[in-house]
């Protein structure tokens, strides 16, 4: 009977498949074999009928046995002695030269894996106290021969278990110990380099890296190509678009805010806050801009600032007419800035709306020859180089009082309406004219709070409805404001026509309006004029 092959191995397993030569286990899996090619014929079939197709067998596919690397979880125990035991025992004197013998034979004939070393167990570091131990002697060449060429045969007999590893760490190697670095190199070199990365596991990991794209998320790799196609392009372009509107107009829009509630340190402040309602646009603009393309933070801020000019806008508006039957009652307001074309337009519409009275600041030089041409008749001359003067033109039962520095004055002739007439000098940054003109308003605000009957108070105020001064005055002289042209009535054209500001007012105090309309822009004024309703206040109204 043969005796099997032992696996030189630390699990010490017999193995009928290893192959010395090889150093390694060979197994022959079963090969599979193709179907016959020949095909028996049916005599009882023609050759013309359809052919039957054979089944089609599908190979089995079995994986291969995963032989465990046993090497990692137990360090294998050497089949020789150390080399510090050869160094112990050439290091002891010549005196014992029995004591080599054991030695050098353990040398020459290796032991078998499990069986006991006599000569390694026998021999002891520092076993003879009495003898001098000298550690410096050079180990002879014989030892090392012997040592080199028993490494050597073990390398060419034991099996190669980590060939099939895929999964095995080649960056990590486990520490050797002091006996198998001793045992295996010379003394005085250094040890071996750890073994380097197989070429396919770094080849592999390089195609990695460079066909993963660095550092980019789904979402960038989608715009990205979105931005080659012409659709894509086009929406890049429109969202670039966009945010570049939504940053100009929330710009605008915050920045004109800001300056608007600065508006009582007078010009130019109260300038920027007369246009309120271009700076709720603006932010209305920049709201759908950036909600366009899904900028929700930036699109609240816009709403915020739009909301915040809408409540201040909305309360100092006022009350709209009360509506009804026309009443007969008509009294107009116009700044003419000294055009006599302006003068004509004014008393055109004035009898067309049937007025009966007309108020007039900055009137023209000859206002008596061009009044009395039209058939109204002048009660109320305004002053020579004064500006802010009213003219009164009337055709019917009016009576009007001027003191200088104080409204105009106009009754009717059974007293039971006085009219306030005024015109502040405008805000330009001047010096004193803002005193000036605070003064002037407080005056009409004054003698408008102290009339006891029904007051409408009339004039170019020279600033919004919504602007601190018109608001002290609207709260001493007891008088609320009049819509006159709707929601966005404007009584003054800017910019060419495309911007309007309303700078003209009507107030009152117990009178019924029943409409309050606007002219047609008035020639190099720029203003238009204001036409009042006025009906006698019913008894038990509010107003």
């Amino acid at each position: 009977m043969v005796k099997p092959i032992l696996r030189l191995g630390p699990g010490h397993e017999p193995d009928d498949d290893y192959d010395p030569l090889l150093g390694r286990t060979v197994r022959e899996d079963p090969v599979m074999s193709p179907p016959p090619l020949t095909r028996a014929l049916d005599p009882d079939r023609s050759v013309f009928d359809e052919p039957e197709l054979d089944p089609v067998i599908e190979p089995v596919m079995q994986d291969a046995p995963v032989i465990p690397d046993t090497t990692r979880d137990a360090p294998v125990t050497p089949a020789q002695p150390s080399l510090l035991d050869w160094m112990e025992k050439w290091s002891t004197p010549a005196a014992n030269p029995g004591s080599a013998e054991p030695a050098q034979t353990a040398l020459s004939e290796p032991s078998e894996i499990g069986e006991p070393n006599e000569a390694h167990d026998h021999v002891v570091f520092g076993s003879a106290p009495d003898s001098d131990v000298n550690l410096n002697t050079d180990v002879p060449e014989e030892a090392l021969a012997a040592t080199k060429d028993h490494a050597l045969a073990n390398e060419d007999v034991a099996p190669d278990t980590n060939w099939h590893d895929d999964d095995a760490d080649w960056g990590e190697e486990s520490a050797p110990t002091t006996d198998q670095t001793v045992g295996d190199e010379p003394a005085g070199e250094p040890a071996a380099a750890p073994a380097p990365k197989p070429i396919w596991q770094s080849q592999q990991s390089d195609a990695v890296r460079t066909d993963r794209p660095g550092g980019t998320s789904a979402t960038a790799r989608r715009r990205a190509n979105m931005r080659r196609s012409p659709t894509g392009r086009r929406k890049h372009i429109q969202r670039l678009m966009a945010r570049g509107a939504g940053t100009i107009f929330l710009a605008v829009a915050v920045f004109f805010t800001l300056l608007s509630f600065a508006a009582p340190l007078g010009y130019p402040f109260d300038a920027a806050s007369g246009y309120r309602w271009y700076w709720i646009v603006c932010s209305i603009v920049a709201t759908l801009s950036w909600a366009g393309i899904r900028a929700r933070g930036f699109a609240i801020v816009s709403g915020l600032v739009a909301a915040l000019n809408l409540m201040v806008i909305l309360p100092a508006l006022g009350e709209a007419p009360k509506g009804g039957a026309v009443s007969s009652a008509v009294v107009s307001w116009a700044n003419l800035r000294g055009q006599p074309d302006a003068l004509e337009k004014v008393l055109a519409e004035a009898e067309r709306r049937k007025a009966n009275l007309v108020l007039v600041g900055e009137a023209p030089a000859n206002l008596k020859g061009l009044a009395e041409t039209k058939g109204w008749r002048l009660i109320e001359a305004p002053l020579a180089g004064d500006p802010t003067s009213i003219g009164v033109l009337t055709r019917g039962r009016w009576q009007s009082a001027t003191v200088p520095g104080e409204p105009t004055t106009i009754r009717t002739q059974a007293g039971d309406l006085t009219i306030l007439a005024t015109r502040p000098p405008p805000s330009r940054g001047q010096e004193g004219v803002q005193a000036a003109r605070e003064a002037q308003l407080n005056r009409a605000a004054v003698r408008a709070g102290d009339q006891d009957g029904p007051v409408v108070v009339l004039g170019d105020f020279g600033v919004a409805p919504w602007d601190g001064a018109m608001q002290q005055f609207q709260n001493y002289g007891n008088v609320t404001r009049v819509r006159c042209g709707g929601l966005l009535g404007n009584t003054v054209s800017q910019g060419f026509g495309l911007i309007g500001v309303a700078h003209d007012h009507a107030y009152v105090r117990d009178v019924k309006v029943t409409h309050c309309r606007l002219g047609q822009p008035l020639p190099g004024s720029r203003h238009r004029a204001i036409y009042l309703y006025l009906s006698p206040q019913e008894p038990g109204s509010p107003r």
